[in-house]
């Protein structure tokens, strides 16, 4: 009766990621450099090298033969660079999310202004510490372009109405190009939805800022009219004087607003007068 010989390790053989011998079944182990638990690729591309390392070593060691063989490689090259591209998205969204966040413990209005409109200075006076951290935070959501534009409209659902005011007012500031003469205006229309549920707020500097916003996206914010036109009767006066400021800034697309807009000519505050004749000025010039 033959008996066949024990199978053995081969000891020239690298250990595996887990510290054994890769065993008797397996010809060699793959080892390849990964992120530690917990941390992303640094890069697409990193992930593609990696892939094109493993790709490589199964080939030369002939561990691969017929097309099936490649093109399995190759499927498992184009998963790990999806995914890799993925994890990357989210990290984006996930910073973009942090740096909103951030924005709940600055002071509202912004300084030298009763209504939160206000300019960086232009001399030589240092902003104070709140205002640097401001200005820091808006370039870095402005720099996220759309990402950084999601999520503060993510931000303007938050429970916190502190967030939700900073929220407003840092699309009202950057979506206005008037905040750092440096900046051009960013856009913002990806964010509309928000603003225009934003506009039933329970807070009035969040249903303000919020109008503003919208003024400012211009004839693209026509979806938004009905939702203005109810704010022009609401208790607050900021509320009504910022929903004209809104149909100034979107313009003819607003027409449907003139009605109410005629109405509020004889609102009882003088500012929401003027406010209202601007925008009926600026709808049918």
């Amino acid at each position: 009766m033959h008996v066949a010989a024990k199978p053995t390790p081969n000891p020239s053989l690298k250990r595996s990621a887990n510290g054994r011998s890769p065993g008797p079944v397996w010809r060699y182990a793959v080892h390849f450099r990964q992120p530690a638990p917990g941390v992303l690729p640094s890069s697409p591309a990193e992930a593609q090298r990696s892939a094109g390392v493993l790709k490589m070593q199964l080939l030369n060691k002939q561990m691969v033969s017929g097309p099936t063989a490649i093109l399995n490689v190759f499927s498992v090259v184009l998963a790990l660079a999806v995914t890799s591209t993925s994890h990357a998205i989210t990290f984006t969204q996930d910073q973009a999310d942090t740096l909103v966040q951030q924005l709940r413990d600055l002071p509202t209005p912004l300084p030298n202004s009763g209504n939160g409109i206000t300019t960086i200075p232009t001399s030589a006076v240092p902003l104070q510490q709140e205002e640097q951290r401001r200005h820091q935070l808006y370039g870095q959501i402005r720099s996220l372009g759309k990402k950084g534009v999601l999520a503060l409209s993510r931000g303007l659902h938050d429970q916190d109405v502190q967030l939700r005011k900073n929220v407003a007012l840092a699309f009202s500031v950057l979506a206005g190009g008037w905040f750092d003469s440096a900046w051009p205006k960013l856009d913002i229309k990806a964010g509309l939805p928000a603003l225009i549920a934003a506009l039933q707020d329970s807070d009035g500097s969040v249903r303000g800022w919020s109008a503003q916003a919208i003024g400012e996206i211009g004839p693209d914010a026509a979806p938004a009219v009905p939702e203005l036109i109810r704010l022009l009767s609401n208790p607050d006066e900021g509320s009504r004087n910022s929903a004209c400021i809104a149909f100034r800034g979107i313009g003819p697309t607003a027409k449907e607003a003139l009605p109410a807009l005629q109405k509020s000519l004889s609102d009882p505050s003088k500012d929401v007068r003027q406010f209202a004749m601007l925008a009926i000025k600026s709808i049918q010039p």
